[in-house]
């Protein structure tokens, strides 16, 4: 038989050893034809220089120990060649391996709230660290732990608007944010933003709308951005219901008050939110039950005059005309207002004004009754009109003492001839 090389016995050894020919015979001749398992020379050689060593029980508290024997010392310096002398491994005693094969391992959830997969905790690990009543520690599963050393922690920027800081996004909130699905960061203010931030409150400021009660809320996130953009005071702004109101208010014609006219004149949505703030300002308040008051319809549009007719009413200018008892002794007047005469000038009446008493004479025949007074002769009722009266008043015409009857007979003795005396 010829000889043969056999691989080492030694696991992580690369090297032979002859089996001579002789010796294979002689094996054969035994009746034993499996190929022995014998060391090379050089780790036969490195054997010799190596002695069994006694290591303590991994598991805390068993006070027993192991061997660590001279062939698995080579095995190991074979195994860490690359990376030189080979560490003392921790081995469990036969008693508590046998206990950490009866524990047998436990799958236990991965440590990131939203990850779904495990990790083997052993039977070694759970004996180590109490046994059956033990609680595993927190522990990442292996895909978990892979995408964890990929991460690096990263600087965010801060969410203040005109702020240049950031703050540090953690590698594993990264990781916790892209298994729940979120590929970006939340936005959050710097360190500095945030001290800045706890020593303000938000601010109270009125309305902008003309005649509005109400208030809107300056935050204090505004207020340090407003501060880190290096603006002023703020631009006035809108109360909430007058927000609410300007969503859905839009501008209006309205038609000309002047009579006759076909033009209208643009009712604006300010001038309407104003008269519905105002209007808001007196309504009803809630009930003692806390019933907030029905929404207010808005308020009609006023009465104005279109554009063209605006501009035909500066031709115009208030006149003075004599009052209408002005035969009878009224020396006052009345206005004659421009738009008046704007209204009368399309109907034909040219620049004649219309008659009309003033505000003496109309305060003096408001409410005044015609005057009973007695004739002097018969005692009859004379009924002296309110017309009348505001005559004598103006020294036109006297009070009459004689009924009409006495004057008749009054009248007719004076024409009758005197008679002779005999």
């Amino acid at each position: 038989m010829t000889d043969r090389k056999v691989a080492c016995a030694a696991r992580g050894c690369s090297r032979s050893w002859l089996w001579r020919g002789s010796d294979q015979r002689k094996a054969l001749a035994a009746g034993d034809k499996s190929t022995p398992e014998r060391l090379c020379d050089l780790c036969h050689a490195r054997t010799a220089t190596l002695v069994d060593r006694e290591l303590s029980c991994v598991t805390p508290g068993c006070g027993t120990s192991t061997s660590w024997t001279s062939r698995e010392q080579l095995e190991a310096i074979h195994a860490h060649k690359e990376a030189g002398a080979p560490p003392t491994p921790r081995h469990a005693c036969a008693a508590c391996a046998q206990s950490a094969r009866s524990l047998g391992d436990m799958v236990v959830p991965c440590r990131m709230e939203s990850c779904t997969q495990t990790w083997s905790w052993t039977g070694s690990e759970r004996l180590a660290a109490g046994g059956e009543s033990a609680t595993p520690t927190l522990k990442m599963c292996a895909s978990c732990d892979a995408r964890l050393g990929e991460l690096r922690d990263r600087k965010v920027r801060c969410r203040t608007q005109g702020c240049q800081g950031g703050w540090s996004w953690p590698r594993l909130a990264q990781l916790e944010d892209a298994l729940a699905g979120r590929g970006h960061p939340e936005e959050r203010a710097c360190d500095r933003c945030h001290r800045e931030l706890a020593e303000l409150a938000d601010e109270q400021h009125p309305c902008r709308v003309t005649g509005c009660a109400g208030t809107w809320t300056l935050s204090k996130v505004q207020q340090l951005e407003a501060h880190r953009a290096g603006e002023g005071r703020p631009l006035a702004r809108m109360c909430a219901p007058c927000q609410s109101a300007w969503a859905h208010i839009r501008d209006l014609d309205v038609p000309c008050k002047r009579g006759g006219c076909k033009g209208t004149w643009s009712y604006r949505r300010g001038a309407q939110l104003e008269r519905l703030a105002k209007q808001r300002k007196t309504a009803r308040p809630a009930s003692a039950e806390g019933v907030p008051p029905a929404p207010l319809a808005p308020p009609a549009p006023p009465s104005r005059l279109c554009d063209a007719c605006g501009s035909s009413l500066g031709a115009f200018t208030d006149r003075p005309v004599p009052c209408k008892h002005k035969p009878e002794g009224c020396k006052d007047t009345w206005i004659w207002t421009r738009f008046a005469q704007l209204q009368a000038k399309p109907q034909g009446s040219k620049s004649k004004p219309p008659t009309h008493v003033c505000d003496a004479c109309r305060d003096f025949l408001e409410g005044l009754k015609s005057k009973i007074i007695a004739c002097v002769t018969c005692a009859a009722s004379i009924h002296w009109s309110a017309d009348l009266q505001l005559r004598t008043k103006f020294g036109a015409m006297q009070e009459p003492t004689l009924c009409g009857a006495c004057k008749r007979k009054l009248a007719d003795a004076s024409r009758r001839p005197a008679s002779t005396t005999s």
